[in-house]
């Protein structure tokens, strides 16, 4: 493979609990389309009808509500498979601006951020700090999250779905139910069949009204022995796999969520509606560009990743000995990320 092409992974659809409302004018006469949440999930592909909306995916969802017992137009939970069993793979995470239908400034560990400006064309980076940065603090940068899944009844397979959200409960519940189940299968979350599921819960605002919000999480449709089993069976069946499949696990999360310009746009109306423009200077004092000098924070050191890795995998071993090949002893083993 040419050192300069890098695989990146096909979205087939999306998975959305949003849609684009009705054309509107604002007071000074801009036509805009404010968002509108819905109580169920509705899968798209990525193609656009006359009304420059995405296309419903109607066999699909079909597929769904047969193979779950549920209505084609109300569905609650899509049965899903994970790529990964490093959860930022599966479930990318950042906080972004857009605004004027693209991506202004992104960062994704909350330190630092890359400012595009208004063209792109000269990206800085910037010290990110959401306590003082203005555009955070009232709400115009927001966290972001994008579930990437396979959806096993799909008819194509080649690529991936696409939930994004901005819900920060949405987010926190995703990662929780993630790690809760990465935890009791000890690592193993690639190829499990999981659901994806939209859950009502009542929550108090700041006013002390309460208010009903929709909440999308991972489970798994079963219990703990269920569970075991087909992680024992996932296992056994990961020993006979290339080892070329993990060179998709070792880049990095962003390089399989590059957006193009309509992209950006779409995102942008639906997670950032905005009835006129806003100001885009960069932020001031407290997330000033970072200087040539700024670039390691002395005793900052991270551990790598791969010596909790192989602890895990020899606990996942003395757990679920079923899973061992015969002869085969419990440190050095085979670990994949795909299936």
């Amino acid at each position: 493979m040419l050192p300069e092409i890098k695989p990146a992974l096909l979205e087939l659809g999306k998975i959305k609990i949003g849609k684009k409302g009705s054309p509107q004018k604002t007071r000074t006469g801009k036509v805009v389309r404010m968002p509108q949440k819905m109580d169920h999930f509705v899968i798209t592909r990525i193609t656009r009808n006359s009304a420059d909306d995405l296309e419903t995916d109607q066999e699909l969802m079909k597929k769904i509500a047969e193979a779950t017992g549920q209505k084609t137009d109300r569905l609650t939970r899509i049965p899903v498979v994970l790529l990964f069993n490093d959860i930022e793979h599966n479930f990318y995470t950042f906080r972004a601006l857009y605004t004027k239908s693209r991506l202004y400034c992104k960062s994704e560990n909350g330190d630092r951020a890359i400012w595009f400006g208004e063209d792109g064309k000269e990206p800085k980076e910037i010290r990110c700090d959401p306590q003082k940065c203005k555009y955070a603090l009232r709400g115009d940068c927001k966290v972001n999250g994008i579930l990437s899944v396979i959806i096993p009844v799909a008819p194509r397979l080649g690529g991936v779905y696409k939930f994004r959200t901005t819900s920060k409960n949405t987010i926190k519940s995703i990662l929780a139910s993630l790690s809760f189940i990465k935890m009791m299968t000890l690592g193993q979350i690639a190829g499990v069949e999981l659901e994806l599921t939209l859950t009502p819960k009542t929550v108090t605002t700041p006013e002390g009204r309460l208010v009903t919000i929709f909440v999308v999480n991972v489970e798994y449709p079963g219990n703990f022995l269920e569970l075991k089993k087909q992680v024992v069976e996932q296992l056994k069946e990961q020993r006979h796999l290339d080892t070329e499949l993990q060179k998709l696990a070792e880049l990095p999360p962003a390089s399989f969520h590059e957006e193009s310009p309509e992209e950006q746009r779409e995102v942008q109306e639906e997670f950032y509606p905005e009835e006129e423009p806003k100001e885009t200077e960069p932020p001031e004092r407290g997330n000033d560009v970072i200087d040539a000098e700024y670039e390691t924070v002395e005793g900052s050191e991270e551990v790598p990743e791969q010596i909790a890795d192989e602890e895990t995998e020899s606990e996942r071993e003395d757990i679920f000995p079923e899973a061992k090949q015969p002869g085969q002893t419990s440190r050095n083993p085979q670990s994949f990320d795909l299936f």
